[in-house]
């Protein structure tokens, strides 16, 4: 169970990275702050000073309708998770960095086609054993 949670942690926080964040970061570029995003440190013990007290403090400005503190000011942790680089949200973007190609080499039934995205997974999938002695086993037989 403890593992499952971490697990499911690490996906949370990596979905805020990838999808969440710059999605906020794009809706902020036109109008300043709009979409503000605040992350408090739930690491430490100290409940009070690490937690309670900055969200009293970010609720008490923005009910105030005052100037919102930099979410990166509130911690180490905040800093560091926030800080992610600017990334296109478009769909269409967001489909093309996703294309995916077929490999024609493992393809052995017409009907289910070994597809893979271009990029990282495709030239990891070209070092694999197995699309390597298919690929050996296609060349042999065209040398025939």
């Amino acid at each position: 169970m403890k593992i499952s949670t971490r697990q499911y942690a690490k996906r949370q926080i990596s979905w805020i990275r990838n999808k969440l964040l710059p999605a906020t970061l794009a809706a902020n570029e036109n109008d300043k702050d709009i979409v503000p995003f605040y992350l408090l440190d739930t690491s430490q013990n100290d409940w009070s000073s690490k937690i309670l007290e900055p969200a009293t403090e970010i609720q008490d400005f923005f009910l105030a309708q005052e100037h919102l503190p930099d979410p990166k000011s509130l911690s180490e942790t905040a800093s560091r998770l926030l800080n992610v680089s600017p990334k296109d949200t478009s769909p269409i973007s967001v489909l093309k960095a996703r294309t995916r190609r077929i490999c024609y080499v493992c393809t052995t039934q017409g009907d289910r086609p070994v597809m893979l995205e271009e990029g990282t997974e495709w030239v990891a999938h070209e070092k694999t054993r197995s699309h390597q002695r298919l690929a050996a086993k296609r060349d042999r037989r065209e040398a025939q």
